[in-house]
């Protein structure tokens, strides 16, 4: 803190060339508070680490498989119902595949794959 030597009259611009400079109590509880509130928005403003958009989704999916989405449902698309073995029957007896997906009210590809995965 700086102590200065007063001899005689005070006179304003003598101290503000002095860099002196009277604050009531109120300023300074108002500088206070202003400068509490910038701290607490810089804390909640904290810079995210900038992730790529397939690097978010493949953490939105693990933390999916981990803690459940919030619907409830499974993740991915739900597997088509229809007697794979019936199709493989109907396939070894010489049907094609779309006549065999026409039987069955499933697609072609369904139809494929089950024949497919029996195979392998």
């Amino acid at each position: 803190m700086v102590q200065l030597e007063i001899r005689g009259p005070i006179h304003f611009c003598s101290l503000a060339a002095a860099r002196v400079f009277f604050r009531s109590r109120r300023d300074i509880a108002l500088e206070i508070l202003a400068l509490r509130h910038q701290v607490a928005v810089l804390k909640r403003k904290r810079p995210r680490p900038q992730l790529s958009p397939s690097e978010r989704v493949r953490a939105g999916l693990s933390r999916a498989k981990l803690e459940g989405t919030k619907s409830g449902k499974p993740i991915g698309r739900p597997p088509v119902v229809f007697r794979r073995d019936q199709a493989r029957a109907l396939r070894e007896q010489g049907y094609s595949w779309g006549q065999i997906a026409r039987q069955m009210s499933v697609s072609k590809t369904s139809v494929r794959r089950a024949c497919q995965s029996s195979s392998e």
